[in-house]
């Protein structure tokens, strides 16, 4: 129950653009990641925090935690996950190139 609590605090976060909030999810995330069979997710997670909270400037910091969400249309509440967004482009380019019959390294593309 908690877990499924903190995913859609962290979801909301997202879609609000708080990633203050999804940072603060994260981190308490990785004990639920630790504590199972997910333990790529806990290692990244950990490398992720150990970086971001003790080894850059708060500056820099703060402009790899805008990095995480993105608003694509300029409306208010309507984020998304970057990766999210990554993988959807990429499903587009995979469509063009299998379309056109060409490689990801064509001129083309």
């Amino acid at each position: 129950m908690r877990d499924a609590l903190l995913s859609w605090e962290c979801a909301n976060a997202v879609t609000s653009g708080d990633v203050g909030c999804v940072w603060e999810v994260l981190k308490v995330m990785i004990f639920t990641f630790s504590g199972s069979l997910h333990s790529k997710y806990a290692s990244y997670l950990l490398e992720t925090i150990t970086s971001l909270e003790l080894e850059l400037s708060c500056a820099f910091r703060d402009a790899l935690l805008q990095t995480m969400v993105i608003n694509l249309n300029g409306k208010t509440g309507r984020f998304s996950p970057c990766d999210l967004i990554q993988e959807y482009f990429n499903r587009l380019l995979e469509f063009i190139v299998e379309r056109k019959g060409k490689e990801f390294d064509h001129v083309f593309i």
